[in-house]
């Protein structure tokens, strides 16, 4: 009986010491799932950017080059992106891949508006994650509420 009680306490501490580290690799992963993302977005709008420049498009001086041009949101695969007389089609990535794994519940929506240069995401930990774009400059930063 001394033996089943003392398994018993063993177990109980190894779970005490276990189901909290658990729960800090689930925020890490997701963390690093949310930089994947970024990245991701980084090199698409550097793909979409050097294509306009190639063809001649007109983003790269007089209007500027929103996430909505080069980000696709439904589950379709990306279109070819075509640049005709300055003006663009077609996108380098789409992002609703990541609803199922990283969204707190898969039918929000991630982004509105094809020059709408802001992502905001409910993560499954319940944080509030905001991915902002300057069309300008090009830099493509996130945030995390509360932090990782």
């Amino acid at each position: 009986m001394i033996e089943l009680v003392m398994v018993i306490v063993i177990l109980g501490i190894l779970a005490a010491v276990a189901i909290p580290r658990f729960m800090d690799m689930r925020s890490e992963a997701e963390k690093s799932v949310v930089s994947s993302l970024v990245g991701s977005l980084r090199s698409a709008r550097s793909l979409a950017y050097s294509k306009l420049v190639l063809c001649g498009g007109l983003y790269g001086n007089n209007s500027p080059l929103h996430m909505g041009h080069f980000v696709r949101l439904d589950n379709n695969p990306p279109d070819e992106f075509i640049c005709t007389s300055g003006s663009i089609t077609g996108h380098t990535i789409g992002v609703d891949g990541i609803r199922d794994s990283l969204l707190q519940n898969s039918g929000d929506n991630i982004m509105v508006g094809i020059s709408d240069d802001v992502m905001t995401l409910n993560t499954k930990t319940g944080r509030a994650v905001t991915i902002t774009h300057n069309p300008t400059t090009g830099a493509i930063t996130w945030v995390a509420t509360p932090i990782y």
